[in-house]
């Protein structure tokens, strides 16, 4: 036989794969010990063999195997081992092998087409499709699926593989199967179940398979989200948006099998309202949810292609501060499919999403609208069946804590607002009954202990409410008419103490707060009156003996500050404006001192270093001059002349001509000399 696939059979069970949503298993074909099913030509061909085997795992509990031998050489065969379902036909052979769950009858050639007794295998609309896992099969390998209802019912499916496969998933959906029988299967009451493998085009095929079993085509979950929190804690409660998002996904398999016609729906659940227009879908159509007076959610998804995602968001706005959760699931519909949503943030499967709403009792605080928050309904505990933290004046007698509660604020009646009952000495006066209660023993208070007042004039000084009291009503005196101490800014004048009292703690008015006079010189700047005052008799300082800020021209020298100070504003005078003492080059000309004053002291510019103005003619050889004036001595003894340049030197006489020859011989000498001194230079070189 040809078994180059059989070693794949462990393999693909070690990666195994997930059943979804509590799937029908129909056959795991870990049940062994059917014998090996086998026909060799020509002797058994057109004989049929079959066997059956009841155990676990198989759906019905009884597994009928069935081989046929359509044709092949001598010796050749077709088998069927059960460890995985492994189909083999030897090179040249051409057959089939077949499958059927039909209940427990002991006939595997025989169909029963109701011996399943109606099996729905939409697990009440959350399967729609059939899935293989196949470890292996060659290339133009067939797998003809047929579902009975009855004997006049059946719908049938070939799944073919002209490439082949290793270890893939198949999904079949129920609505890809065509009626074969009558009007169909009816997969929700299903009375039989056969997978054949067809070879009989196909000569040498080998398959095997693994796990067949029904599946969803799609799965959806829907979370939760505390979307707008209108007062800010943290908590939902009324008034805040929940954004629920639905996430449909069609998981990617081999056979890539897209899901038709599909319709998602959802209404909020009680204690919220929708938001109408927050409905938005990456696929289709919203038909219900975004008008006006809509409650409840619907979209036409249409067709989700293999290995495709659909998000769909919606809100809800929570009008409820209770029950303590609000849950509910969507749907989506497809065919068979009428598959609810999933809270993926459990561990339960097809579970509604829920979200805690706040409330009173929850035992949660809800920091806006509950001061507390027990988790109990005893109602005289700190916390009420409000919420409110028990006090004193709610009404409500708190065990062990008041001794009564009459829940008004009047602190005058039979209970104070210390939940007490009242009584003289407890500091409360209670109408109608005591003047005073002042909660002590002290005579000395504004309460005797006998419940009457005390007054001002008792010569007796009342703690806390009287600084003195001298038992008369001379006002001007160490205790006034009001029992309080004197003293400076009472607005009393102290015989022999106070010199003023204004009754005001303003220090820059006619009386200081010392209750003295205000003075130039008492160190206080009198507003409107003094410009300073620096409480002193130095006139030098900044502030003068007359209380005025000290500045430059009020004719008073500001030591350390001004050179001098002639309290007049002629800036051309021996003090300046700002000042100090004028000088030649401070740039300021000084009246009948100075002729000029260019602020500098450098000659050549016009105004010399002496403030003099620089010209010919000022006996003063300036730079640019020869001379100047009777200063004449760089003309040699020579006057100067109007412009300030010397005369120049007159010429000599002219030489007679014995002058001339005395001179050429002179010069005739010298050049003989020259010569000489250079021959002999030249002979002594030689």
């Amino acid at each position: 036989m040809n078994r180059k696939f059989s070693g794949l059979a462990f393999v693909f069970l070690a990666v195994g794969g997930y059943a979804a949503y509590g799937s029908v298993l129909i056959d795991d074909f870990f049940t062994t010990g059917q014998p090996l099913l086998q026909r060799t030509a020509p002797g058994d061909i057109g004989i049929p063999i079959a066997s059956t085997i009841v155990g676990p795992g198989i759906l019905g509990g009884e597994r009928d195997v069935r081989v046929d031998l359509i044709s092949g050489a001598n010796g050749t065969r077709i088998s069927v081992v059960i460890a995985t379902y492994d189909h083999s036909q030897d090179v040249t052979v051409k057959g089939t092998s077949m499958v059927a769950w039909d209940g427990i009858d002991g006939n595997g050639l025989v169909v029963n087409p109701i011996g399943l007794g109606g099996v729905d295998l939409t697990e009440g609309g959350l399967q729609d499709a059939l899935e293989v896992r196949i470890v292996a099969a060659e290339p133009n390998a067939k797998l003809v699926y047929e579902v009975f209802t009855n004997a006049g019912n059946s719908s049938k499916y070939t799944l073919s593989l002209p490439v082949g496969a290793v270890n893939e998933v198949r999904v079949i959906p129920y609505s890809s199967f065509a009626i074969n029988l009558g009007a169909g299967a009816n997969f929700t009451n299903v009375g039989a179940i056969t997978m054949m493998i067809d070879g009989s085009a196909v000569p040498s095929l080998d398959v095997i398979l693994d796990t067949l079993q029904t599946t969803a085509t799609l799965t959806m979950t829907k979370t939760d989200a505390h979307f707008i929190d209108v007062d800010g804690d943290g908590l939902v409660d009324i008034g805040d948006t929940i954004r629920y998002t639905v996430t449909i996904v069609n998981p990617d398999d081999d056979g890539n099998a897209a899901v038709p016609g599909v319709v998602f729906t959802d209404t909020p659940p009680a204690g919220t309202s929708l938001v109408a227009g927050s409905v938005v879908t990456s696929q289709g159509v919203v038909t219900l949810g975004n008008t006006g007076g809509d409650t409840a959610v619907a979209v036409n998804v249409g067709n989700i292609a293999d290995a495709a995602t659909v998000t769909i968001t919606f809100d809800a706005v929570v009008n409820t501060n209770g029950p303590p959760k609000v849950c509910n699931q969507g749907f989506v519909v497809s065919g068979y499919l009428n598959l609810p949503s999933d809270d993926p943030d459990t561990l339960a499967e097809l579970d509604p999403t829920c979200t805690p709403i706040s409330y009173c009792g929850d035992g949660i605080l809800d920091p806006n609208d509950e001061q507390c928050d027990d988790g109990n309904t005893n109602n005289n505990d700190a916390c009420t069946n409000a919420c409110t933290i028990a006090r004193c004046g709610d009404g409500i007698v708190q065990t062990g804590v008041e001794q009564c509660d009459d829940g008004n604020t009047n602190n005058n009646d039979a209970c104070t607002n210390a939940c007490t009952i009242a009584r003289c000495g407890d500091g409360i006066v209670e109408t109608g009954v005591e003047e005073c209660d002042d909660g002590n023993a002290s005579n000395n208070d504004a309460c005797l202990n006998t419940c009457l007042n005390a007054r001002c004039g008792d010569g007796f000084v009342e703690t806390g409410v009287e600084q003195c009291d001298d038992g008369n009503t001379n006002n001007n005196d160490a205790c006034t008419n009001a029992c309080t101490t004197a003293r400076c800014g009472d607005g009393i004048v102290e015989t022999g103490v106070e010199e003023c009292d204004d009754g005001n703690a303003n220090n820059n008015d006619a009386c200081t707060n010392a209750c003295t006079i205000a003075r130039c010189g008492d160190g206080i700047v009198e507003t409107g009156v003094e410009q300073c005052d620096d409480g002193n008799t130095n006139n030098n300082d900044a502030c003068t003996n007359a209380c005025t800020i000290a500045r430059c021209g009020d004719g008073i020298v500001e030591t350390g500050v001004e050179q001098c100070d002639d309290g007049n504003t002629n800036n051309n005078d021996a003090c300046t404006n700002a000042c100090t003492i004028a000088r030649c080059g401070d740039g300021i000309v000084e009246t009948g001192v100075e002729e000029c004053d260019d602020g500098n002291t450098a000659p050549g510019d016009g105004c010399s270093p002496f403030c003099k103005i620089e010209v010919c003619g000022n006996n003063i050889i300036d730079p640019g001059e020869q001379c100047d004036g009777t200063a004449n001595a760089p003309c040699n003894g020579e006057p100067c002349r109007a412009d300030c340049t010397c005369q120049p030197l007159p010429p000599g006489p002219i030489p007679t001509v014995s002058e001339w020859g005395l001179l050429i011989l002179a010069l005739l000498l010298l050049t003989g000399a020259k010569l000489c001194f250079g021959r002999g230079r030249d002979v002594a070189s030689a």
